[in-house]
């Protein structure tokens, strides 16, 4: 679609406040937003699936026999909510400070701070747990001194780290080759052990009772957590709105088929037995595959692991660049690459503070536990704030404009609007459907409210009056008229309620409702102009939701013109 034609003389470009809980980057840096689909699905499973497929299975049938699978299936269902509450909150605040800035925007900043350091500080203890949990599968399957676990749990963060301070398209990229591999491995697994899968082993299948599904649930929940991770890459996809409620999609489905699959089959072929050894998936591996299974169970290991720490040094790297560019930490930790706008200051930081948590770690002994207790404690608060901070559906639109309009006028009565007729009630609400516009000449004559033909030219052109309709003055078509505008109401019957500048009714010298064209970011509608008096007028415009992504509150870019100037609009 070609752009329309501006108006001449060109106008400034008009300037809007930042949304509550949104703030630029310093230096002018935007994000890159270059995460699609593929890419950003590829980091949500990969911050999802976790190290979970390596012990979650074994442990499960451990305390659940049989009924593990139903463990699956309710925390999988369990997720949904919680995964679109993270979903809405990133699509909502696209921004780098993620569920800290969501909180901000809902909380206040008190809120915030502490939703960034538990996460910054505390959930950050993971980095070393996960580096040392794959570390011990790569060492036990190779058959090494246990000694050299650091040595590989070090060795397994480089690539991460090295993938994220190139950028987040490189990020992605390794990130959705990982995933890939982990996928084509799990898949491999399930494929070569489950011929051997017996119907008898899912019998009794309540042999644990019920306290047994509850425990098997309590251990995957945290199989299913990290919905948080994507809050923090949010502003680095090109569409948020519209990919990353896609992406969360993708991974609850695979998520949840990989965690069905490897429980069903660890059961159906292990047995009671999953639960006697520490690894199930090096035992289902080698009932496939005796010679093959250790080498695909220590690639799986070195996949995950390094899928899980590039998902979570991004977070940790972006979450610290918000943090400081809020004043949370110091601002030096703001600057972003003047090439690729990566947070590499933010990113030595978490390096530094991950390194510091695994000298602890090897100086305990590399016991687990009490770091693993820290990161999950740090992941419940930040997970309540965050359902706290979770997006309300927007209240209806007749609410909003009455709210306004009662503060606007001294009295506090909402006066009706120009060229309205009150409804009896008890009468059936009226519905007006918009035909095709029709083509027309492009001289128009549009009577002007009393009382506007001397104010003062606002921000946009004067048109001056060309010839009169008994006694009025009518106006000549300006052409197309562009703007910044504010969406005060959407997903309603009518379509959106956008409020615009107040000089356009001068400009077109309009009163009651007007058929026009708007075009919504690059996107054309068939809407109305409605002078609802007070400081606003309104475009009422079909389905802007559901086309552009836009809800309320967000700034968007239209352009105005008479709708005789075409033949037919599309609904």
């Amino acid at each position: 679609m070609n752009s329309p034609t501006p108006l001449a003389p060109a106008l400034p470009a008009p300037t809007s406040a930042p949304a509550a809980g949104a703030s630029s980057d310093p230096g002018g840096h935007a994000p890159s937003g270059t995460l699609g689909l593929a890419r950003g699905s590829a980091l949500y499973v990969a911050s999802v699936l976790g190290t979970g497929v390596l012990a979650l299975p074994g442990l499960a049938t451990r305390v659940a026999g049989p009924a593990s699978v139903l463990a699956v299936a309710l925390v999988l269902v369990a997720s949904v909510p919680l995964a679109g509450t993270f979903a809405a909150l990133a699509a909502r605040h696209p921004d780098r400070g993620g569920v800290a800035s969501a909180v901000r925007a809902a909380l206040g900043p008190t809120a915030a701070r502490a939703t960034g350091y538990w996460f910054y500080l505390g959930v950050c203890v993971g980095v070393p747990v996960v580096a040392v949990l794959g570390a011990e599968y790569v060492v036990a399957v190779v058959g090494a001194d246990r000694g050299v676990v650091p040595v590989v749990a070090v060795a397994l963060v480089v690539v991460p780290a090295v993938a994220v301070g190139l950028g987040i398209r490189v990020a992605g990229a390794v990130q959705l080759g990982l995933t890939s591999l982990l996928l084509a491995a799990v898949v491999v697994v399930v494929a070569v052990a489950a011929p051997a899968a017996s119907a008898e082993r899912f019998t009794p299948f309540l042999s644990e009772g019920w306290s047994g599904v509850g425990s098997a649930v309590s251990l995957f929940v945290w199989a299913f957590a990290g919905w948080e991770v994507g809050t923090h890459v949010s502003a680095d996809f090109r569409d948020p709105r519209r990919t990353i409620p896609a992406a969360t999609g993708v991974a609850l489905v695979v998520v949840g088929v990989a965690y069905l699959a490897l429980q069903v089959t660890t059961v159906g072929v292990l047995g009671a037995g999953a639960g006697s050894g520490t690894v199930a998936l090096l035992d289902l591996a080698r009932t496939g595959a005796p010679a093959a299974g250790p080498v695909v169970v220590g690639v799986v290991a070195a996949i995950v692991t390094s899928g899980v720490l590039t998902a979570y040094l991004a977070a940790f790297a972006n979450l610290g660049q918000a943090l400081a560019r809020d004043g949370d930490l110091p601002r030096p930790l703001a600057a972003l690459s003047g090439r690729t706008g990566v947070p590499r200051r933010a990113l030595a930081v978490t390096l530094v503070l991950s390194a510091a948590y695994l000298a602890v770690l090897v100086a305990t002994g590399l016991d687990l536990e009490p770091f693993v207790r820290v990161h999950t404690s740090c992941m419940v608060a930040v997970y309540a704030l965050g359902m706290l901070a979770g997006p309300a559906p927007p209240p209806p639109p007749h609410r909003r404009l009455v709210a306004r309009r009662r503060r606007d006028r001294p009295h506090g009565r909402p006066a009706r609007p120009r060229g309205c007729v009150a409804r009896r009630p008890g009468a059936p609400r009226r519905r007006r459907r918009l035909g095709h516009a029709r083509a027309a000449p492009a001289r128009h004559a549009l009577s002007a409210p009393p009382g506007r033909e001397n104010r003062p030219p606002g921000p946009f052109p004067a048109t001056a009056p060309s010839a009169t309709v008994d006694g009025m003055p009518t106006w000549t078509d300006p052409g197309p008229v562009e703007f910044d505008a504010v969406v005060i109401a959407a997903g309603t019957r009518s379509g959106a309620f956008v409020a615009l500048p107040y000089d356009a009714v001068d400009l077109f010298g309009t009163r009651g409702r007007v058929p026009v064209v708007a075009e919504v970011d690059d996107v054309r509608y068939r809407a109305s102009l409605v002078a609802y008096g007070g400081p606003h007028l309104l475009a009422v415009l079909r389905s802007v939701r559901a086309t552009t992504g836009k809800g309320v509150g967000d700034t968007v870019h239209v352009s105005v013109r008479l709708a005789a100037e075409v033949s037919a609009v599309p609904r």
